[in-house]
Parts: C-alpha cells; structure tokens; sequence
C-alpha cells in the first residue's frame, strides 16, 4: 500500500464521526510540520469525478468555500507529505474530519469524504491553483 493510501485508509476508518483529536493535531500525528504557506492567499479549484466542483480561498489557516449550505470558513491544518503532496485536513460541522492529500504537480486531488453512514474516497482534478 502507498503512502497516500495507507494515510486515507487511517484517516478513513474514522472519518464518519468526529475525530477525537483537533484536525491539526491529528494531520501532526501523521506527518510532518505546517505547509500552509503553500496555499496561503491562493486558490484552488477542482472538479471530482462524481461532478462536483469547489473553490476554495484561503487566508493563513482559513479556508473559504461557497457551497449549497452557504459560505464555509473552516479552519485547515496543511502538512507537507514530500515532492507536491499535502495532506489537508479541516473538521466539518456536518460531516466530522475532512481529510484530502493535494498532489499538485500530478494536479489531483483524493478526498476522504465523511458523509454519514457512508464514508467514501473521492478523485479530483486540479482546474486552477493561482
């Protein structure tokens, strides 16, 4: 198993709850320091095999998204994974933890997706990163 899988299957296996651990806590218990910086005043838009499309802004650790429920602004830890790869995490007041692992120079995107009683792992492709 690879690292990105092996990552998302930990993460996974708990996300349809509400993690135990604050999300930066919890991305820290897996992998190394803080890479928001990488994001930090950028966008990033994808587009997920099942059709659904985000933008997100961010602003330091604040992650802005409009979605069907509204305006989010969620609270993102960003740990570096090596080459391109983070692994972003944030805690969703429906959903419980978020876990994706953002691989910029292949341009994609795997989320593991908390949606209750059904947990799934969603694939992206990067539209923009600026």
């Amino acid at each position: 198993m690879n690292r990105i899988a092996l990552i998302l299957t930990i993460v996974c296996a708990g996300c349809a709850t509400k993690s135990a651990l604050p999300p930066a806590q919890a991305a820290a218990s897996v992998v190394g320091t803080d890479a928001i910086d990488v994001f930090d005043g950028k966008t990033l838009s994808y587009t997920y095999d099942n059709g659904k499309q985000f933008t997100n802004t961010f602003a330091g650790n604040v992650r802005t998204s409009v979605v069907k429920r509204g305006t989010l602004h969620e609270t993102v830890t960003a740990q570096h994974l090596g080459d391109d790869r983070y692994l972003m995490v944030w805690e969703d007041d429906n959903m419980g933890m978020v876990v994706q692992i953002i691989d910029l120079r292949a341009r994609t995107v795997r989320a593991a997706v908390p949606i209750p009683g059904s947990p799934q792992v969603w694939s992206a492709n990067i539209t923009a990163f600026e």
